[in-house]
């Protein structure tokens, strides 16, 4: 059972493999014809910009955004009650980035996570973020034995290192938080 219960936010940064306690981060432009996007999405480089990740291109993972910000590069506030800070679709502007591809995140996964579950690839489910909080609902929908570098594993950009430090129970339960780290990332070819 989940400690923290089922309260999808994206992805959440959790460490870094070097153990840094700081994560770096890079503004990178978004297209007028993008996705929405929200911060803990995943993103994709797509023709140097950042757009909203798809299978489709999962070769080009670039990271999770941290924030989003208008064309003038001015942070997206809240305009509560109806809208959060996050980019519309066919809206341009910047998103800030956690780039680094050595960053674990904590997700939520939909599964009941096993003893086996480490060291497995993840298959990450795409689902519109909360437009009044402006926040990613990204999670992980189903985790596989790591395949490699095959058809298999192509679209699944991170490798489950195993329950979120946060969780107090043992695995079993549905709604864990995994913590995982980027396989296939811009920076880094595919382990």
């Amino acid at each position: 059972m989940a400690t923290s219960g089922s309260r999808r936010r994206g992805f959440v940064p959790c460490r870094h493999l070097s153990g840094s306690k700081t994560f770096r981060t890079n503004l990178y432009p978004v297209s007028a014809d993008n996705a929405a996007v929200w911060p803990g999405d995943p993103v994709c480089m797509v023709g140097g910009r950042a757009a909203r990740y798809t299978t489709a291109q999962g070769v080009n993972y670039l990271g999770i955004i941290k924030a989003c910000y208008d064309t003038n590069k001015k942070p997206l506030t809240f305009n509560q009650p109806t809208r959060g800070p996050y980019l519309i679709a066919s809206q341009g502007g910047y998103v800030e980035v956690y780039d680094d591809p050595d960053i674990t995140y904590l997700v939520e996964y939909n599964g009941t996570a096993a003893d086996t579950t480490p060291g497995q690839v993840a298959e990450i489910e795409l689902t519109a973020g909360s437009t009044a909080v402006g926040q990613s609902r990204v999670f992980i929908a189903a985790v596989t034995a790591n395949s490699g570098v095959t058809a298999a594993a192509v679209g699944k950009p991170f490798r489950v290192i195993g329950l979120g430090p946060n969780e107090l129970d043992e695995a079993g339960g549905t709604g864990n938080d995994l913590e995982v780290v980027a396989r296939n990332h811009v920076f880094k070819k595919a382990t």
